[in-house]
């Protein structure tokens, strides 16, 4: 059986939604804005459920071998990448890592 991580077009839509606020909320806490502690991890969060989102859909017009391409490329580097995020997000509970 054949495994399609790929999701439906209408989530790239709600990524960029979803992609918005997120990066505003990180940017307010990033420098200090807002004096929240955990709101930060809540940005973070949310801009990699958005980039899911925005980079797993699919296109409207989309053949096998394109299908197939992006399947492997994206399952391969966004999970792994994305996993790691989170953790260290989780790990070290400040923006400390990104800068």
């Amino acid at each position: 059986m054949k495994r399609d991580y790929l999701l439906p077009t209408r989530f790239r839509v709600w990524g960029w939604v979803l992609l918005v606020p997120s990066a505003m909320l990180g940017l307010c806490f990033m420098y200090d804005w807002g004096n929240g502690c955990w709101m930060d991890e809540f940005s973070v969060i949310g801009l990699t459920l958005a980039l899911l989102f925005i980079g797993f859909a699919r296109y409207r017009q989309e053949d096998e071998c394109v299908a197939a391409l992006r399947l492997k490329a994206l399952t391969l580097a966004v999970l792994m990448e994305y996993a790691v995020l989170v953790a260290g997000t989780l790990a070290c509970y400040e923006f400390t890592y990104l800068d």
